[in-house]
Order: structure tokens, then sequence, then C-alpha cells
């Protein structure tokens, strides 16, 4: 990442006119090795979205204690409001807003949207020349009809403030069998503590937020939807136009031949950011990777999220067995929207 010099001189500020109000906000809220990028990625294929991956990378990453934005603004914040700060800068078009480790991070390659600009970024020597490459993604914001964001790096209780604050927000909230996850996290070394190690936190996390979705059901209907990973790499077509539905875009024929290529084939393009050819292989890849020791306490730690979330436990006999479903449905509270 190249080192975007200060300047003591308060450049001009640029900003352009903003999101219609008819533009729709969209976060979706996942955790590590969930899918996120797979249904991060099938919601960019829509013309009408602007799509930013990762936002909260660096604030997370590089324990920012506080955010200048690129017109030398300070920012002094706890790291939830610091969370905040950044997404709604992405939400409302206003990136000159953003602080410009963020605004220079390596995720910025994974959008259609934000691709060209990072690589205008990787030439920048001043914040003038940021702004210049800002300027053309600052214009497809303003025009997008939908303004998307996927994080992995934040509480669904963070999301309350935003849904208050923006009537056109949505959340998408993105869950998947602790199994399927932390055998994922373990497969590309991010489980440094092992799977009984770090159970408890993850479903305990996830948990909490599957409780806090239920309540902002509620609050805001209409505006949160609870997606499981397994049901969109099981019926990918249909599920993605429940997606798409609640977004209120298009699910062109294009977009279906798209998702059905990269579900329905035998190809794997992965590492951190992995999409699978073979939807269904993939979300249910753990059955083969995981010893039945590692499931017996992945199944007994997770017991209250299984029942909220609709996940089955298996037996030492039935575990390998694919035919043998781990799922059921999501209970009425989760369909809900």
């Amino acid at each position: 990442m190249p080192v975007v010099p200060a300047e003591k001189e308060v450049l001009p500020y640029v900003r352009l006119s903003r999101p219609t109000p008819e533009a729709t906000k969209v976060i979706l809220l996942a955790y590590m090795r969930t899918g996120s990028s797979f249904t991060g990625d099938i919601i960019q294929q829509s013309p009408d979205v602007f799509y930013m991956f990762e936002p909260l990378f660096a604030v997370e990453k590089y324990h920012l204690s506080h955010l200048f934005d690129i017109n030398n603004k300070r920012f002094d914040k706890g790291k939830g409001k610091r969370q905040q700060h950044v997404l709604e800068s992405l939400l409302t078009c206003d990136l000159t807003s953003m602080d410009p480790t963020t605004l220079t991070q390596h995720h910025l390659k994974n959008s259609y949207s934000t691709i060209d600009y990072y690589n205008c970024t990787r030439n920048v020597e001043s914040i003038s020349d940021l702004k210049e490459c800002l300027k053309p993604v600052l214009s497809e914001c303003v025009k997008s009809r939908v303004v998307f964001a996927k994080v992995i790096r934040t509480k669904m209780i963070t999301m309350k403030d935003l849904l208050s604050k923006y009537p056109e927000l949505k959340v998408i909230h993105l869950l998947r069998d602790p199994r399927g996850l932390l055998a994922s996290q373990q497969m590309v070394g991010h489980l440094p503590d092992g799977i009984s190690g770090s159970v408890k936190a993850t479903c305990d996390k996830m948990y909490t937020d599957v409780k806090k979705s239920v309540s902002f059901k509620k609050m805001f209907p209409g505006r949160v939807f609870t997606l499981r990973y397994e049901d969109i790499a099981l019926d990918p077509i249909n599920v993605s136009k429940q997606v798409y539905d609640f977004l209120g875009i298009e699910l062109t024929s294009t977009i279906q031949n798209y998702i059905l290529d990269i579900t329905a084939n035998n190809v794997t393009r992965c590492g951190a950011r992995c999409i699978s050819k073979n939807s269904t292989y993939a979300a249910f890849r753990w059955r083969e990777h995981l010893s039945y020791r590692d499931v017996s306490v992945i199944d007994h730690s997770c017991s209250e999220l299984y029942r909220k979330v609709g996940y089955l436990a298996v037996t030492k006999v039935t575990f390998r067995d694919m035919s043998r479903t781990t799922l059921t449905d999501m209970p009425k509270d989760l369909t809900r929207i």
C-alpha cells in the first residue's frame, strides 16, 4: 500500500451531489469465511449497485486510534463510532470523509465499482492526486440506485443507529453453519487458537447478533434480511432472487447465467476471498475436513445457535453421510423480513 504523504495545508474540499433519496443503502453483515465474498459477488453483478468490499478493514487491521479524513479533519472516537463514520461516509457517497488508509487499502480491487480507482491510487504521491482518483468513483457512487458494503468486522448492534438514521438502509445478515465456518477458517490458517479455543466466542457472537436481528426486524420492518449461506449455495437462483427482490433490483437472465456459472461447475478460485464453482460442495465440505471430535465440540458449544437458526447436530455414524441433512427450516422470527 503506498504511503500517502501528509500535507499540512487544507486542500479544497471535493464533494459531489449525494445519491437521490431513492437510493438504497445496504450493509451485508457477515463473519470471516461465511460466503460473504460469494454473496457480495452475486449482488455486485447488478449495474444498479455500487459496491465497496470490506471498508472497515483498515480501521480494524491497523488499530487506528483516530482518523484524519483527506481534508485533514480529525475524528477521535471509539472503535464503534469510527466504524460507523466509515460506513456512513461510504453509504452517503461522501468518500472524502474517509481516512487515506481506508481509501488506499488493497480490498478495493475486489469490487467492479472500485477496481479502476484502486489502480489509480497505486501511483498517487499526494492527497491532491488521491482526490483526482476519487472524482470518477464518486460520480459512479452518486448515480447508483444501490450503495452496498460488505463487512465482517462489526456487530449487529452497531446497525441500530444506522437503521434509525437512514430509513433507506437495509441490512442483510449472512450466517453460516459454524462447523463450515470454523473448518474454512482452519483451512486458510485463520484459526490460531484451534477449533476448541475459538468455537465458544464464535457462536456466542453469532447468537447475540441473531437475537439483535430479530428485535431489529420488529423495530425496522422490511429492512433486515436473514440469509444462510447454505441456502444460497443449495438454491442459488431462487435465493438470489429473494435477495434482489429485497434490494428492489432486477435479477436479469444475464446475472442468472453468471450465478449458474460460478455455482454449478467444479472449478474453485480460492484463498482468503474464495469463490467456489461447486457451491453445494463448498458449503458442506466441513463434513470431510473435520474430525468427529471437532464436530461434537462445535455441536455442543453451539446448540443454542443451532436451535435459533435451524442447524442440526450429527452423530458419529451420520456426520460424513452427505445424504443426511444438517439443515432445517429457519424459525419464523428469522424468515420474517
